[in-house]
């Protein structure tokens, strides 16, 4: 009878391939996420003042010509003109009579915000600015993540983003131990703006985000291989850039085909 021999076992080096230490972590995290929110907020801050928000500031101007209205007509609001050498805080408009403010009278503010509430129109205009808000946010945030998250990574050979750059790490494919593939790297942006950036966006605004960083940085160390749940999905492992080894070293392979001819 013909005994089959077992197969060797496979002996995996520890010092290969290891995550960041977890300060270098941390430091990839505040420059990835820094670089994205500057980015961020100078494109937006752009959008308004081109075309792109025009019917932002439609609507926001009509909302404000609403609410003048309805705290005139139910007292909430009383026209106060300044005095000479007199300032405010308040936002300040001018008629024949000189520069006035509306001053509100607290005890009227419950009428004042039912009136709004029960107007159709103002809330079809506070909608549309909400969409439109929304969409200016949005588009500034896909640039600045698709600049940063997949774009830089794509110019190296590290695949890495400033922030692992800086911090001397990688992005490497789980599966092929190789260099992450570019359709690993979009996906993984994918999941950062669908999953960690819009509908988190969308349910509780901007504060949310800026716990995202550290909501990410926690979930990495909930596993040995300090891996995120995008680069669980993705199939993404980073890794300190001094242990990386290859599954296949295409130099030494190189080298062996040139001997052999």
């Amino acid at each position: 009878m013909k005994r089959i021999k077992p197969a060797p076992e496979v002996v995996t080096n520890p010092d290969e391939n290891k995550p960041l230490p977890f300060m270098l972590r941390v430091a990839y995290t505040i420059i990835d996420f820094g670089t994205t929110a500057l980015l961020f907020f100078g494109l937006y801050q752009l959008a308004l003042h081109t075309p792109i928000s025009n019917n932002l500031h439609k609507a926001n101007n009509e909302m404000i010509e609403i609410q003048i209205q309805t705290g005139e007509s139910t007292g909430y609001f009383v026209k106060t003109y300044l005095g000479e050498g007199e300032k405010t805080n308040y936002a300040t408009y001018s008629d024949d009579g000189g520069t006035y403010y509306y001053y509100p009278q607290k005890d009227l503010e419950n009428d004042y915000l039912t009136a709004l509430k029960n107007n159709q129109e103002y809330k079809d205009l506070k909608f549309n600015y909400t969409v439109n808000s929304f969409s200016i946010a949005l588009g500034s945030l896909f640039i600045s993540e698709i600049n940063f998250l997949f774009i830089v990574p794509l110019t190296n050979k590290r695949r890495a983003t400033l922030g692992l750059l800086f911090a001397n790490g990688q992005m490497i494919s789980k599966k092929y131990v190789s260099p992450a593939r570019w359709y690993q790297i979009l996906g993984r942006v994918g999941w950062i703006f669908v999953i960690d950036t819009a509908l988190l966006y969308f349910a509780a605004g901007e504060t949310l985000l800026l716990v995202i960083p550290l909501a990410t940085l926690l979930v990495s160390f909930t596993n040995k291989e300090r891996r995120t749940v995008h680069d669980l999905i993705t199939g993404i492992k980073i890794i300190d850039k001094a242990s990386y080894v290859p599954l296949v070293d295409h130099d030494v392979v190189d080298l062996q085909e040139d001997k052999v001819e």
